[in-house]
C-alpha cells in the first residue's frame, strides 16, 4: 500500500514555465530587474531567441543592457550546439514516413 502511494506521488509532473519573449525581457528591464535575474529567468525558462538586427536595436532603445542582449544572442547558438550533440549521439529523429503505418 505504501509503495503504491510512493509510485503515484513520483508520477506527478511539474508544469513547465512558458519561455520568455522579447517583449517579456523588455518588460523586465523596464521594471528595473537586475541583469543577473533576467539572465537567470531566461535560463530557467529555456528561452531561445533568434534575434534579428532590428530586434537588437529595439532591445537597446528600450533600455536592455548589453549583457542581457549578449546572453539572448547566445541562446540560439547554445541550443544549436546541444541539438547537434544530441543528433551525433542518438542520430536524427526518424522521418514520419519511415515509422510504419498508423496504429489504427
Amino acid at each position: 500500500m505504501v509503495l503504491t502511494g510512493v509510485l503515484v506521488a513520483s508520477c506527478v509532473t511539474v508544469p513547465r514555465v512558458a519561455p520568455l519573449s522579447v517583449a517579456d525581457v523588455i518588460g523586465l528591464a523596464k521594471a528595473g530587474t537586475a541583469d543577473a535575474d533576467i539572465i537567470q529567468r531566461i535560463d530557467q525558462t529555456y528561452s531561445v531567441f533568434r534575434l534579428t538586427a532590428a530586434d537588437v536595436v529595439r532591445l537597446k532603445t528600450e533600455g536592455v543592457s548589453e549583457a542581457v542582449i549578449d546572453h539572448m544572442l547566445a541562446t540560439y547558438t547554445r541550443w544549436a550546439v546541444a541539438r547537434e550533440r544530441y543528433y551525433h549521439y542518438w542520430g536524427p529523429p526518424p522521418h514520419p514516413r519511415f515509422l510504419g503505418p498508423p496504429p489504427w
